[in-house]
């Protein structure tokens, strides 16, 4: 039964691919017909030949028609991963393997091209040759997206008849949510988190010993500048200093909503924006950094543990769903568990940090809390007091 049902499946496929005659090669085909009977009737030896040149060229053309897409492939290149609603580039990969007969008028349409463009891609390839195009284009929502489907099909030769092929890629797109940059994040930095301790607040400094005083280079930042020395030497001078060594931080993320609050799609969209840029910003400071989340159970990622860690990260952020928890206990016995001591916690919400930074636990390591506005702020729950 099985057996009798892929032949079927086989032999439908096969006549959806065959050559079939467009509108323009039908008409042309029935005016032959036409001109073939009024030939014959009038006995017109010259109707007769004409008509019978264009019967005569049908055929030809749907030879030449499946001879043009025979031996050609299709492939794709797409990027690991890319962000919601960004552009990225595709290339588009065609090879003939006919050693004398090239493929002309060639129309891809790419499942993940046609996400974002309606019209299709045309090359023409050589004879044992290949061509690529890159195209520009953007998937509009998150997700792991894989099984690209593709058609080929062409009009050639003169657009008689047309052709076509289908097939599927066997490759994997993770679109993870935009990044989006935490303003207060640079502050939560220069507070100290490092070895060198925690501040009780944010401060406008840098944080390092001092070293030497030397000549303002491209890329400094102006905090550094001392301008006292600027104006004694008529040039900007910048004050040097030794970094400590950043401490590991542990990002973790929660949907807590209390009785009366209601948290939007929208809101946990924003949040795993501002996640991913923050993290972008701690890899690039070469913070150590972890995360784990409700919506991944709580199982903890180590962001910075080399290209595995990160297609994970980029897998959990591209296919996370919200779900809204009643009880802050899970975060509380995440947090509780934590062992290590030279450690930040950074606490992010979807709910405004007014609503639950109070319920935090008292802990042995520094407690910061973010929410929406990206605004950072430094809860010390041993003294009871919040920054």
């Amino acid at each position: 039964m099985l057996t009798d049902l892929n032949i079927r499946r086989r032999v439908s496929d096969a006549f959806r691919n065959c050559p079939r005659l467009t509108s323009r090669g039908r008409r042309l085909l029935l005016g032959a017909i036409v001109v073939l009977v009024a030939g014959l009737l009038v006995g017109n030896v010259v109707l007769v030949q004409l008509s019978t040149f264009f019967l005569f060229l049908i055929p030809l053309a749907v030879l030449a028609s499946h001879m043009n897409l025979r031996g050609v492939t299709y492939d794709h290149a797409l990027p690991e991963a890319a962000y919601r609603n960004e552009a990225f580039t595709v290339e588009l990969r065609l090879c003939n393997a006919k050693p004398g007969l090239g493929a002309f008028d060639i129309q891809v349409m790419d499942e993940v091209v046609s996400r974002h463009q309606t019209e299709p891609t045309v090359l023409s390839v050589g004879p044992s040759d290949e061509r690529s195009r890159i195209v520009v284009t953007r998937i509009r929502q998150r997700g792991v997206y894989e099984d690209f489907g593709y058609s080929l099909s062409s009009q050639f030769p003169l657009g008689l008849v047309e052709n076509h092929m289908t097939g599927r890629l066997t490759d994997r797109l993770i679109v993870g949510p935009w990044s989006r940059q935490a303003p207060d994040i640079m502050p939560l930095l220069e507070a100290g988190v490092g070895h060198g301790g925690l501040r009780n607040r944010v401060s406008s400094d840098f944080i390092g010993e001092f070293v030497a005083m030397r000549e303002y280079r491209t890329g400094d930042h102006p905090r550094r500048i001392s301008w006292p020395f600027s104006v004694r030497f008529q040039k900007l001078i910048v004050k040097e200093t030794e970094q400590p060594c950043p401490r590991n931080v542990s990002v973790l993320f929660h949907s807590y909503a209390p009785a009366g609050v209601v948290l939007s799609r929208r809101s946990f969209e924003n949040s795993l924006e501002l996640l991913v840029g923050l993290f972008e910003h701690l890899r690039e400071s070469f913070i150590p950094v972890d995360f784990a989340a409700s919506f991944n159970r709580w199982q903890r990622i180590g962001i910075d543990g080399g290209p595995a860690a990160r297609h994970e990260f980029e897998l959990v952020m591209a296919t996370a769903r919200m779900g809204v928890t009643r009880t802050i206990d899970p975060l509380v016995r995440v947090m509780q568990s934590e062992k290590r001591s030279s450690l930040v916690q950074l606490v992010v919400s979807n709910c405004p940090c007014r609503f639950w930074t109070a319920l935090l636990p008292r802990t042995h390591i520094p407690v910061f809390c973010m929410d929406n506005t990206g605004e950072v702020t430094a809860v010390f729950r041993e003294a009871g007091t919040v920054v």
